[in-house]
């Protein structure tokens, strides 16, 4: 019984809430019924995955050039969900800066549907989470990259492994250009754990993808370690 009115309270209040501050779409900032993502936004983040470029491997848009084939990625492969425009920048916002975790759970699904939908990244053994410096992680409360990869692991049952540590508290790569984005992630990580990781297969999971500095120094990390290959799943190409 008593049980029974506590949950009609809840129920008032959160009626009440709800009522004078209705629900909000983290990605299109409209008004929902419940949740966190609307339907659309829904869509778009698990139905709106990018191809990459046969030649380099980096993300891209179908029907569109690359200018990107010049560069050094040494990942022969990136997968991500979609453009870092609406609603995977603001989603992604919160998620980092506004510790709205539950949305690691949808951007998880997305990229495991990604994931398995590829031939090549679903041979993959281990997933390796992109670290953060641990001053940055102790600030933000956790690692987004960590999250995801968890959320991944937990649908494909491929293990996640912590095998690089970031030991350089790095600019941050927003405001840089290319040059000045590749120097700023030189030397940025070094390998906590190579005895799960050698000669194995990894995919590097990340949230967001520009230059590819960031990801490449840590593929490259990776490979000096004894990893046989590295291909990178990301939310968002910049």
């Amino acid at each position: 019984m008593l049980l029974r009115i506590r949950s009609k309270i809840s129920y008032f209040f959160k009626s009440v809430l709800d009522f004078l501050f209705p629900p909000i779409c983290f990605g299109c900032n409209k008004e929902i019924d419940s949740g966190i993502v609307c339907y659309q936004c829904y869509n778009k983040i698990t139905g709106s995955w990018l191809g990459v470029c046969a030649q380099c491997g980096y993300p891209l848009g179908y029907n569109q050039s690359c200018k990107n084939c010049k560069s050094s990625l040494t990942l022969p492969r990136i997968r991500a969900l979609g453009f870092y425009t609406e609603p995977f920048l603001p989603l992604i916002h919160a998620l980092k800066y506004q510790g709205k975790k539950s949305l690691a759970e949808i951007f998880g699904k997305a990229l495991t549907g990604l994931l398995n939908s590829d031939p090549i990244l679903k041979q993959a053994e281990v997933l390796v989470p992109v670290p953060l410096h641990p001053a940055r992680k102790r600030e933000r409360g956790f690692n987004q990259s960590e999250l995801l990869g968890f959320e991944v692991s937990r649908l494909t049952g491929i293990p996640v492994v912590n095998a690089l540590w970031r030991k350089k508290n790095t600019k941050s790569q927003t405001k840089l250009d290319s040059k000045k984005r590749i120097e700023n992630m030189q030397g940025a990580f070094i390998i906590k754990d190579n005895k799960t990781v050698v000669n194995k297969k990894v995919i590097l999971i990340d949230d967001v993808i520009t230059s590819g500095a960031t990801i490449n120094s840590a593929a490259q990390t990776l490979l000096e370690a004894g990893v046989r290959e590295v291909f990178g799943l990301v939310i968002a190409r910049a």
